[in-house]
């Protein structure tokens, strides 16, 4: 197996791992007497919406920044094109304005 193929195989495990516990939380401990010792393993259920509520919060948050710079990025670069191709072509403005002055003076 490959690097990459490890890192993919170490995340879907984590995701399994992660997917079956949140829904042993969810969905099958809350039917479970309190009394037995398996309540223990798992945090009170209204980290069950918190954890997830702030985890969607932080995505979106980082999708947005991500966004939003890669925008400002490419506007800087735009503009710096601008500005180059506004003074290349000034240069080439006062050099053909400085070879028509010559040419009418000769």
């Amino acid at each position: 197996m490959g690097e990459d193929q490890l890192v993919g195989a170490f995340l879907l495990f984590v995701a399994v791992v992660v997917f079956v516990y949140y829904t042993l939380w969810v969905l099958v401990v809350p039917f479970i007497d309190a009394d037995v010792g398996l309540h223990t393993f798992f945090p009170p259920r209204y980290y069950a919406i918190a954890i997830p509520a702030i985890l969607l919060v932080l995505f979106v948050g980082l999708v947005g920044l991500f966004i939003g710079l890669t925008m400002l990025k490419a506007t800087v670069e735009k503009q710096g094109k601008i500005q180059e191709d506004v003074a290349r072509s000034s240069r080439q403005a006062v050099a053909s304005s400085r070879g028509r002055r010559k040419s009418k003076k000769t």
